[in-house]
């Protein structure tokens, strides 16, 4: 299992830990589809390249910023094309997740480490997010779960 896998599963484990549950307050804030917001963070995928990271601080945006993307476009699944939408974002993300593992194969493990920690907040916020958009899912819209499956798989695991 590689770094990011690795410190993934602890930070997640933090913030599960520490979140007390309840309502999303940004959930009666979303009117974007999954499709819209795709289109949308396309943008900021462009500029937020795992190939262009070079520092482990980056890394860290790049990892956090890609979460963000996928927790933003499950949220906003009402729709199988929604669906395929927020697919085609998780399987961008994991692209930039494989490249970010290999570029940062080679670093310092225990440097990295710390710098992921002293950035978990950036991490377990939307790793939440994504857990509880993919329970919402299964619960109120498993007909979507097909599309969005496949993706999730790929993407490294999150619990």
């Amino acid at each position: 299992m590689n770094i990011f896998k690795q410190l993934l599963l602890v930070l997640t484990a933090t913030g599960a830990a520490a979140c007390g549950g309840g309502e999303d307050p940004k959930s009666d804030a979303k009117t974007a589809s999954a499709k819209q917001l795709a289109e949308s963070k396309t943008g900021e995928a462009k500029t937020v390249s795992a190939q262009e990271a070079e520092t482990a601080n980056q890394a860290v945006d790049v990892y956090a910023a890609h979460l963000t993307r996928v927790a933003d476009a499950l949220e906003a699944v009402e729709s199988e094309a929604d669906a395929q939408a927020a697919a085609q974002i998780i399987a961008e993300a994991t692209n930039e997740f494989e490249i970010l593992s290999e570029k940062f194969k080679e670093t310092n493990k225990s440097k990295l480490a710390a710098v992921m920690a002293a950035q978990a907040s950036k991490l377990t916020e939307p790793q939440m997010r994504i857990g509880m958009a993919m329970q919402k899912l299964a619960t109120e819209h498993p007909e979507y779960l097909e599309a969005i499956g496949e993706a999730m798989e790929e993407m490294p695991p999150l619990q």
